[in-house]
């Protein structure tokens, strides 16, 4: 795989978050934007190697998610009871928190790819300030 090339590598610089506490995940707007603004998404799990890569697709199948129309915003939310137990299983992540991941998107393969193992642990402070742990 090949990284996207653009004048300013931080445009490609995608994130999301995982949270326990709200069984959410939210994409942001740069990963979306790195995927084309897809109407339907695959999350890929690779346990061994800590890693969830979003790949959008142009089918609905059994496999995908449909995001919502609304996908100007800063933010996509996904509310998945199933999804936040199958990834805090996945990755023995600690409950309880929230997670910042960073990650890359990849050119010609509709594909952003995060890293678990380098995923930042935050947790809510007083007054909706966070925090990291």
């Amino acid at each position: 795989m090949t990284v996207v090339e653009c004048e300013d590598p931080q445009d490609y610089k995608v994130g999301m978050s995982l949270s326990w506490n709200n069984m959410r995940i939210v994409i942001y707007k740069k990963a979306l934007k790195a995927l084309g603004w897809p109407k339907y998404i695959r999350f890929l799990f690779n346990a061994r190697e800590k890693k969830i890569c979003i790949q959008a697709s142009k089918f609905s199948d059994q496999d995908s998610v449909v995001l919502p129309d609304y996908l100007t915003r800063k933010k996509c939310e996904l509310n998945s009871i199933n999804m936040i137990m199958l990834i805090w299983a996945l990755y023995d992540l600690k409950k309880e928190k929230t997670y910042q991941l960073s990650g890359i998107a990849y050119k010609g393969y509709n594909l952003v790819e995060f890293n678990v193992s380098e995923a930042k642990c935050t947790q809510p402070k007083e007054k909706g300030i966070v925090i990291e742990a």
